[in-house]
């Protein structure tokens, strides 16, 4: 007779199922998460009453916890502090750097102004655009001429 729909039947030769535990249905698996493992695993590793300290009272627990929470912001303010000053000097850093920028920006427009007189189309290009965005001579610029003399540099 074959079995109802539904049963799994082992193959032949294997062992007869286990006793399942009351409340398991045959065929239903559960995933062990470990939990009742760990807990014996606590339970073994406890410490003994002597060994433990002894519990302390709300008054003390309530002064150690105050006297962790002021350390605790006192190295936070101190690395708030430290972190400022690597900034402050990141900063200045930075600050130098834009300023040799600045230097090095007047003394290329310098160069271009001693081109005034050139009829490249970059240098023509560029000063037309600061003459229509109405950019005065910085010190030490030359006003650019409407119309520059031709020469022979090849320019």
């Amino acid at each position: 007779m074959p079995p109802p729909a539904g049963s799994v039947t082992p193959p032949p030769g294997a062992a007869p199922p286990a006793a399942l535990p009351p409340g398991r249905a045959a065929g239903v698996t559960t995933i062990d998460t470990g939990r009742r493992a760990r807990r014996a695993e606590e339970a073994r590793q406890a410490p003994t009453p002597e060994a433990s300290p002894p519990r302390l009272n709300p008054r003390q627990r309530n002064r150690l916890a105050a006297g962790k929470s002021r350390r605790k912001r006192t190295q936070a303010v101190q690395q708030l502090e430290a972190d400022e000053r690597a900034e402050g000097g990141r900063r200045a850093a930075l600050a130098a750097l834009a300023e040799d920028l600045e230097l090095e920006a007047a003394r290329l427009r310098r160069l271009l102004t001693e081109h005034t007189d050139c009829r490249c189309a970059t240098i023509r290009a560029y000063f037309d655009i600061r003459r229509r965005l109405g950019l005065e001579d910085g010190p030490g610029e030359v006003a650019v001429r409407e119309d520059p003399p031709r020469h022979d540099a090849g320019g």
